[in-house]
């Protein structure tokens, strides 16, 4: 037979079932750390500590006391820097050694026990300073509401409390004598050296401003400022502007001439009118021609006139010449398309022919008078070609100088740099000298002002009082010692479930089988009871209290064989277990009585000759009852060796005498042969065998029977030993039908199986009782 093994999820570490199953592990961890931190707590050196609070201030409480900052917020004037001196100055070895020397703390002999022996040996004197300055403690004072404060503690701890607070009063009082000594005579000595420093900076900036001074004189075409434009700049910008308008005006003349000396050899320049020859002349020239012309005639008079009307010609006569040509244009549009004789190409040649005359009219008209002498159109424009070609020459030589020009500043520009940057450095030193007079200025007058008032004071807000204890502070030993023993308590917890190969769900059972669970029994107890019977053993609970949870699962394990998945007829099953103490007798018996409530004839044979059980069950006595050895053994019968019983539809085969060879009467044809008798005449027969890692013939019943059954406990079988067992059937060809778990209870308390509903249906006690209430007639 087959099964296919089912598998469950990768295991997760699961802290709060480590913790539930190792609680006492964890226990006694806590317990553990908590007795060393008492412990230590009783036997560690007491050190007691002593403190001082010292405020620096002002004796004058009229100055101002805060400042802004470049950001605009508030700082103290004395600043961090002067609090950080004073607490670096009482912890200094010149006040420690001062307090040694003047208050004879060398002579403590609290102080003495605790000395360096090597270092007192050299140098005593030094030994005692160093002791004090390793438990010397000098931090800022103030609470958390208040800002900035003015203040520090110092705090001295030590073996003896009275010793403790003598040592950190010789220290403060030496440090207050060190301030009254000291700190004046410092301030008189900085206020000269800063009073020197003024005076050199006064001198240093006259002599700056002299050399500045001079400076400007000598390079007059600086600018007055980051965003002027000197002399230099401002001309070469002209220049450039000159230079952009003098090569506009070359291009201007340069096309003109090249028009003009492309129209001048052509053949068709002499089919043109005066006026359309006039018109190649450029409108800001013509009052140069008009001079010229008038110069030629002799006419100045009419210079005036002349260029006065001459826009007014030019335009009229390029409009009376482009209507003209418009005209042509059109009748020879109208000749091509509609014939010479057609009436309107004659209309628009009589039209042509009219203004060609009415021009010709004007043209005379406006001929110069007889006695003047007579300019043509062809003469003026070679005219105006010469003047085109003078002022080209005339504008190229203005171009050249005005390039010379803008190349002579901007090398006079370059050499500029040098002077500008010269002149800003000078302004920087200037201004940064000034800057620094300013602030030693400043701080000459603080330094005044502390003189004329004595400085800054010391005042002792809290004098040295007798030590208090500081360490073992016993809250602190406790919590430390908590967390250690929950260390080490959780993490021996935590080795030993990992290193623990227990089953901790029916999940790991089926993983470990490879079949599926088939029944979970709660936790029984068997006690005899005036209104059972004695031929029946308690532990029958389906025969002796039906209504009980555990005749419920019982119950169920029995539709789970008799209505196995595939349909398959199993009417032959062993049962057996990996170890003794798995409860597979107590399931063997306890199935076959709710086989037999259904009406179904049951055998039970006792099939463990080496620790038969099911005989004393029935109140059957092996030494004196026939059984399956004297079967086997040809003593007896088949039929003499089985015993009806009180159950209904049970009987029963006890296991006989205890023969010296076990294992070969169950391999015997005589055994085979007798399970196929017994086949015939019940409809189930149950063999309980012997567990299959303790001796070796219950592999080899498997073979002969149509299924077998596993019962065990977990708190009796780890899950090797279970998969030890499934590998011994399956050595011989044999997969198990399934497991039934007994003491399901201890399962649900190690593991996660409470979650599955086991122990809610099948369990022993709480909420489950109520389902199985006794009937009636059973009260």
């Amino acid at each position: 037979m087959s099964h296919e093994p089912t598998t469950s999820p990768e295991p997760v570490l699961d802290l709060w079932g480590v913790l539930r199953r190792r609680w006492i592990i964890v226990f006694l961890g806590l317990a553990l750390g908590i007795s060393l931190a008492v412990f230590y707590a009783v036997v560690a050196p007491k050190i007691y500590s002593s403190q001082v609070e010292v405020l620096v201030m002002r004796k004058d409480p009229g100055l101002p006391m805060m400042a802004q900052n470049q950001q605009g917020a508030p700082q103290q004037e004395i600043g961090d820097s002067l609090l950080a001196t004073h607490m670096e100055i009482i912890r200094s070895p010149r006040v420690i050694g001062d307090a040694v020397d003047n208050r004879q703390l060398e002579a403590l002999e609290s102080i003495r026990q605790q000395l360096d022996p090597e270092l007192a040996r050299l140098d005593h004197r030094r030994a005692v300073i160093t002791y004090i300055l390793d438990n010397l403690w000098v931090e800022r004072g103030g609470q958390e509401l208040a800002y900035a404060p003015l203040t520090f503690v110092a705090e001295f701890r030590h073996g003896q409390a009275a010793d403790c607070a003598t040592v950190l009063t010789a220290i403060t009082e030496s440090y207050q004598d060190f301030m009254a000594e000291t700190l004046q005579d410092a301030n008189s000595e900085a206020t000269g050296l800063i009073q020197q420093a003024r005076d050199d900076m006064s001198l240093e900036i006259d002599q700056l401003e002299n050399t500045y001074r001079e400076f400007r004189r000598s390079t007059p075409l600086l600018t007055l400022g980051p965003d002027s434009l000197n002399k230099n700049q401002i001309r070469l910008a002209a220049l450039h502007s000159e230079l952009i308008r003098l090569q506009l005006r070359e291009s201007e003349l340069e096309s003109r001439a090249i028009i003009l000396k492309n129209t001048a050899g052509q053949e068709s320049l002499r089919e043109f009118s005066d006026l359309e020859r006039l018109g190649l002349i450029d409108a800001r020239d013509v009052e140069r021609l008009a001079l010229l012309v008038t110069v030629e005639r002799g006419d100045a008079t009419t210079d005036e006139s002349f260029v006065a009307q001459q826009p007014q010609r030019t335009t009229t006569a390029t409009t009376e010449m482009d209507s003209l040509l418009t005209l042509k244009v059109r009748l020879r549009e109208e000749q091509s398309r509609l014939g010479s004789e057609h009436p309107r190409v004659l209309e628009l040649r009589d039209t042509v022919r009219d203004v060609e005359q009415f021009l010709e009219a004007k043209n005379q008209a406006l001929q110069p008078q007889q006695d003047s002498p007579e300019i043509r159109s062809g003469t003026l424009v070679k005219a105006y070609a010469k003047v085109i070609d003078k002022d080209l020459e005339d504008i190229r030589k203005q171009i050249e100088f005005t390039q010379q020009q803008i190349k002579q500043d901007e090398q006079e520009s370059v050499d500029l740099v040098d002077d500008e940057l010269r002149d800003q450095q000078i302004r920087d030193e200037l201004y940064a000298t000034k800057q620094l007079q300013l602030a030693v200025i400043d701080r000459l007058r603080q330094l005044n002002v502390m003189q004329s008032y004595g400085g800054f004071v010391t005042e002792i807000l809290r004098a040295p009082e007798f030590g208090e204890l500081a360490w073992p502070i016993l809250p602190l030993v406790l919590a430390a010692g908590l967390c250690f023993g929950s260390l080490l308590g959780g993490g021996l917890a935590l080795l030993v479930d990992l290193g623990d190969r227990s089953f901790r769900s029916t999940a790991d059972i089926e993983t470990a089988t490879g079949a599926p669970m088939l029944g979970a029994i709660g936790a029984m107890k068997f006690r005899r009871n005036k209104q059972l019977s004695r031929l029946i053993s308690p532990e029958l609970v389906v025969y002796h209290r039906p209504e009980s949870p555990q005749a419920e699962a019982y119950r169920h394990l029995r539709t789970a064989l008799m209505f196995s998945p595939g349909g398959k007829d199993l009417r032959l099953l062993q049962m057996t277990s990996p170890n003794p103490g798995d409860g597979k007798t107590l399931t063997t018996v306890n199935l076959a009585a709710s086989l037999g409530q259904t009406g179904k004839r049951v055998l039970l044979i006792d099939c463990d000759l080496r620790r038969p059980r099911v005989g004393k069950l029935f109140s059957l006595d092996p030494d004196n009852t026939a059984g399956l050895a004297d079967v086997l053994t040809g003593k007896t019968e088949l039929l003499d060796a089985i015993y009806e019983t009180e159950v209904p539809e049970v009987s029963v085969m006890p296991s006989g005498f205890r023969p010296h060879n076990p294992s070969e009467l169950l391999q015997t044809n005589e055994f085979f042969n007798l399970l196929a008798a017994v086949r015939e005449k019940f409809d189930y027969v149950l063999l309980d065998s012997t567990p299959l890692l303790a001796v070796s013939e219950s592999a080899s019943i498997g073979q002969r029977v149509d299924g077998v059954v596993l019962a065990l406990r977990t708190a009796n079988t780890s899950r090797p030993e279970a998969e030890r067992a499934v590998q011994r059937l399956q050595s011989v060809g044999v997969e198990p039908l399934g497991f039934v778990v007994n003491d399901i209870d201890y399962l649900s308390r190690q593991g996660d199986e409470g979650k599955y509903g086991y122990g809610y249906h099948y369990g022993a006690g709480g909420k489950a009782e109520k389902y199985f209430r006794p009937t009636a007639s059973a009260k």
